[in-house]
């Protein structure tokens, strides 16, 4: 699942730290420092900062001492009015950030526009997008119900536009891109709609050709099995992307974090585990076969999705992890560095046959899970006579950003709501004569509840 903010004005604003308390203003030499600031460790280079996605800055001269003096030295308006959940990125100097219809570059000094792109496709759902990816001089975005697009960073230009391929009604592609070794990796949202499912992309960042397609819900084979509808009527739906992905680029392995299935409150009408939803699926970055996957919340009827961007860690103690924080509340550690279980077959092309359909024995491993959120009524069933309260709520836990990783003191930093929902379902009959691309949630007005 996801969710739309209130519709309020898009107004970006740049902090500086100030010599003290005292100064009232900035310096030219301030506004340069800030310009001029072109390392890789003053790059805000991704969604999550890196492409592993540890979201921790090494600079240092903001500390706790001096945290308090830092001042607005400018400020920019986009004069839109929609929902803002991008994340920007800072590359050499330069700002960029996004909403769902338009790109902006500005100077991350002095706050100037330095260029404005609105994309090809009219506004989406939800009116949102989360922000871009940059590789070798392009930035690379979705757009619109199955869009994603290059730009050149200097100047906005549109170098391609692409559709992605075998979308239904329903879907968008609000997500952050990742771009590596001349990729584009993005995904779709939709698995609160009817018939949707989500697919992962790997893109030519020449071109935006499809190099490969991963689904989350197979068309075949075991994984597909595990979806045991009884009703012709309810089609597989759910396991789609609105945030970001993690790359572990030393083994080429890229991780998706799926969301839920659905209808999200109504698990009788779609019995079984419903593979892949809710899983961390690692896959080979350069072919799109799975590599290894961990179900993390089972059999879901919260909208427990599995979709902030998980962060890849080695511990001080040398261990490889992918570590996941979730809306169920949970922060959790996975090994990373191979799957359990092994495809019998012995040739590429029938190893490769299994993967993309779904080998369900290429599990990875748990190490531990931690609450971080109030969690409450966690097995209470809902039903269609009132509404019932439980903890985590559709948006408690955590669903943005995910964890952060400080390696010097070996230290992981969650955010998360402590949100409760109250819901009460519709007749399981009325659900079912959902329109394909509409809501599908189980809840009255097929909503998210309160």
């Amino acid at each position: 699942m996801q969710r739309s903010s209130p519709r309020s004005r898009v107004v970006v604003v740049v902090a500086i730290l100030l010599a003290s308390s005292g100064i009232s203003g900035t310096t030219a030499a301030q506004r340069q420092s800030v310009r001029s600031s072109t390392s890789a460790d003053a790059d805000w280079g991704a969604y999550n900062r890196s492409l592993a996605g540890d979201r921790y800055s090494p600079l240092r001269q903001i500390t706790p001492a001096n945290v308090s003096r830092l001042r607005p030295v400018c400020t920019f308006d986009s004069n839109e009015r929609v929902a803002f959940q991008t994340g920007p990125l800072v590359i050499g100097g330069t700002l960029y950030f996004t909403t769902d219809t338009n790109t902006y570059a500005i100077d991350a000094a002095t706050c100037a526009l330095r260029w404005r792109q609105r994309t090809s496709q009219p506004a989406t759902y939800l009116k949102a997008n989360r922000g871009v990816a940059f590789e070798n001089g392009r930035l690379f975005r979705g757009a619109g119900a199955k869009h994603v697009m290059a730009l050149d960073a200097a100047s906005g230009r549109t170098i391609w536009d692409v559709e992605l391929a075998g979308l239904p009604p329903g879907t968008s592609v609000p997500m952050a891109p990742l771009a590596w070794n001349g990729m584009v990796f993005v995904g779709n949202a939709g698995g609160d709609s009817y018939g949707v499912t989500g697919h992962v992309y790997a893109l030519d960042a020449r071109n935006g050709h499809t190099l490969w397609r991963f689904d989350v819900v197979p068309d075949s084979g075991p994984a597909r099995a595990t979806w045991r509808n009884p009703n012709p009527n309810v089609p597989p739906t759910g396991g789609a992307f609105w945030t970001t992905f993690g790359l572990d680029t030393t083994r080429g392995t890229l991780f998706v974090p799926a969301g839920n299935p659905a209808p999200d409150y109504m698990p009788e009408l779609r019995p079984g585990d419903n593979l892949f939803t809710n899983s961390i699926i690692g896959l080979d970055a350069k072919t799109g076969e799975m590599v290894g996957y961990i179900q993390l919340v089972k059999h879901d009827f919260h909208d427990w999705d599995v979709d902030a961007g998980p962060v890849l860690i080695t511990t001080r103690g040398g261990k490889s992890l992918v570590v996941s924080a979730n809306k169920d509340g949970l922060l959790s550690a996975i090994d990373r560095s191979e799957a359990r279980g092994a495809i019998a077959s012995t040739t590429t092309l029938q190893r490769r046959n299994l993967a993309m359909a779904g080998d369900i024995t290429r599990t990875l491993a748990l190490r531990y899970q931690v609450p971080t959120t109030t969690r409450e009524n966690m097995d209470l069933r809902l039903t269609i006579s009132g509404a019932l309260r439980f903890c985590p709520g559709s948006q408690g836990g955590t669903e943005w950003n995910g964890p952060a990783y400080l390696p010097s003191m070996n230290l992981l930093v969650v955010g998360a709501a402590d949100w409760c929902t109250s819901l009460r379902l519709v007749r399981p009959d009325s659900s079912i004569a959902t329109k394909p691309g509409t809501p599908w949630t189980g809840a009255i007005g097929q909503g998210f509840g309160v």
